[in-house]
């Protein structure tokens, strides 16, 4: 095919590296059957799940080869290539100590696919049509009642569970505000959402990018100097997000 170039790593490998995983987490991957350009797939894997399949252990890489090799034909995944890296489409980090070998200096970009004939990562042109799999996460989702600081609230979170709650994708917010109306929670709820004291960028504290997806209210973060943590506010029936002072105690959630 005009304009592919190929990168890939053998799945007969992965079983060498070393993989992180993933805590509080039920992630599952699902087969969409139908052919689609890679902005198309992942369009309809975050409306419907939460993005397109990323893998970080190789229990899930092999799951989703699992889901490609009932086709047969190469199927989207969530990896990208772009000035001259490999990289997850959701800016997380991989967790593999073995990553796709480049084999290419090309400054176009490129989506990652799965072969299941090869068993290898392979790029094609972004606007082909392929198959996809999509990748759902499912969290349980704590919500503790007691007043504390936004700090005191993490280290809770961190101690208890795993931490503040984060929200990169349109279906986490819908859950996160299904959760707290079903359990009469108040109109300010911490998140994990800090602003960086030295840079004064946004992030969440469990390393997801807010790059992709966010919910703040109108006029929101407004940015002031001693409002550096993010609360999710009840409004018109939805929670959308709000900076806040850190230093008012206030009820969380936790995952």
């Amino acid at each position: 095919m005009r304009g592919k170039k190929s990168l890939c790593i053998a799945f007969l490998l992965l079983v060498a590296c070393v993989a992180h995983t993933v805590a509080m987490e039920n992630r599952t991957f699902h087969l969409l059957n139908q052919r689609l350009s890679f902005e198309d797939a992942r369009n309809f894997c975050r409306e419907t799940f939460d993005d397109l399949a990323i893998f970080q252990t190789v229990q899930e890489a092999q799951v989703v080869l699992d889901l490609a090799n009932q086709t047969n034909e190469k199927v989207w995944i969530g990896g990208v290539y772009s000035k001259n890296q490999f990289g997850w489409v959701t800016n997380e980090t991989m967790r593999f100590t073995c990553l796709p070998w480049e084999t290419s200096n090309s400054t176009m970009d490129y989506c990652g696919t799965l072969n299941p004939v090869t068993e290898m990562w392979e790029l094609r042109n972004c606007d082909d049509k392929s198959l996809a799999v999509c990748l759902n996460i499912n969290r349980t989702l704590q919500f503790v009642k007691e007043k504390k600081t936004w700090k005191s609230a993490l280290q809770y979170c961190r101690d208890n569970y795993t931490d503040l709650v984060s929200i990169s994708y349109a279906r986490e917010q819908r859950q996160v505000t299904q959760f707290l109306l079903s359990v009469g929670s108040p109109d300010w709820v911490w998140l994990g959402l800090k602003k960086h004291m030295a840079w004064g960028y946004w992030y969440w504290t469990d390393d997801q990018p807010l790059q992709y997806y966010s919910f703040w209210a109108d006029g929101q973060p407004s940015d002031p100097f001693d409002e550096r943590c993010g609360v999710a506010g009840l409004s018109n029936g939805s929670y959308r997000w709000y900076d806040t002072c850190c230093e008012v105690p206030r009820p969380f959630v936790c995952y």
